[in-house]
C-alpha cells in the first residue's frame, strides 16, 4: 500500500508460498507456482495495472 494524493492504493502485490510436498512431486508443484498468475482470478483482474511477484519455497518430505 502507498498513499497517492493522500489516498491509499495497492501499488504492488507479492505472493510467497511455503510449500511442503511429497518426495517426487516437485515438478508438479513448480508448474503450479509458475502458472498461478495466469490461473488466478484476482491476478488476472489486475494484470497490467498492478505488478505481481510470485515466489515459493518448496520442500520435499
Amino acid at each position: 500500500m502507498e498513499a497517492v494524493d493522500r489516498v491509499l492504493r495497492i501499488a504492488r502485490m507479492r505472493v510467497h508460498y511455503s510449500i511442503r510436498i511429497p518426495t517426487g512431486t516437485r515438478e508438479a508443484a513448480e508448474r503450479a507456482v509458475a502458472t498461478h498468475e495466469a490461473k488466478c482470478p484476482a491476478a488476472t483482474s489486475v494484470r497490467g495495472c498492478i505488478p505481481i511477484a510470485i515466489t515459493a519455497d518448496i520442500v520435499e518430505e
